[in-house]
């Protein structure tokens, strides 16, 4: 999503709890007439607020002198490998939080604050609902049938005004049936005939995403953005005199789902039932 741009720069973050933003409803349309003395409609657009929190992601870890002192001596920075266990954590739950909303596993959740709610792709509630035709990671699913999924999906997108380009995220156990042979004898595998279908921008495989879940997005910031006020810094700082040494990694990037004021949404969720 941050590759393709879609991305909000939050400028002092720390300063900015909630972010303010609008929907705007479509107004006017234009008019037709030999000498535009025909006096043509003049709607006025109709503003509505919305705000989405901007809550922090954080892990804290601590060290005594002692134990950073040892680590050096055997020649393992035992700091620098536990700040990088804290920032994986700290982007995982950032891409948890993505698709099955700010709840910590993989059970779709939300939270509130401010008079906003984050949501996931999997729980946004103006998304898309499609049900597949049959279960991507059973054994006996045919490429034929993917393809018709996709392409159901893709249509959703165009019913509701989204014309890409389109990121499929799929969970980690699809990510071998994509790679299989796209029919018998064929020469393509499955990802590659879907990446033939035009508006298709990439397959990406998403470890947070649970089985039996697929998800489709346009690419835009219309419909998704990541809210960025920070990416993962850690801070350090002494306690007990100089001999504990406190960290914490945090970060401020909070996903954006969006649907237009008329409930048009670039997000279509794909579940087996």
């Amino acid at each position: 999503v941050m590759a393709a741009g879609c991305v909000l720069n939050i400028p002092n973050a720390l300063g900015t709890t909630v972010l303010e933003y609008e929907h705007v409803t479509h107004a006017g349309s234009a008019t037709l007439s030999m000498d535009a003395v025909t006096r043509g409609r003049s709607d006025r657009p109709e503003f509505t607020l919305n705000y989405l929190p901007l809550p922090i992601v954080h892990e804290d870890f601590s060290l005594t002198i002692r134990a950073l002192t040892a680590s050096r001596k055997r020649g393992t920075a035992l700091d620098t490998l536990r700040a990088a266990m804290a920032t994986r954590n700290v982007v995982e739950y950032i891409e948890n939080m993505f698709f099955n909303g700010p709840g910590g596993g993989v059970t779709a959740t939300s939270f509130t604050y401010g008079g906003g709610t984050i949501y996931g792709a999997c729980n946004f509630t103006s998304r898309n609902q499609y049900t597949t035709m049959a279960d991507w990671g059973s054994s006996g699913i045919t490429g034929t049938e993917v393809l018709k999924d996709v392409l159901n999906m893709k249509q959703l997108m165009i019913d509701d005004k989204h014309y890409g380009p389109y990121m499929i995220y799929i969970p980690t156990a699809y990510k071998t049936v994509l790679d299989d042979e796209f029919k018998a004898s064929s020469d393509k595998p499955i990802r590659q005939r879907l990446m033939e279908i035009g508006g298709i921008a990439g397959i990406r495989v998403a470890d947070k995403l649970p089985d039996d879940n697929v998800i489709m997005i346009e690419l835009k910031p219309e419909t998704v953005r990541m809210c960025v006020g920070f990416q993962p810094m850690m801070l350090e700082w002494q306690a007990m005199g100089g001999m504990q040494f406190e960290y914490k990694v945090m970060a401020i990037m909070v996903p954006q789902f969006r649907a237009d004021a008329d409930g048009n949404c670039g997000i279509v969720h794909g579940t087996t039932s």
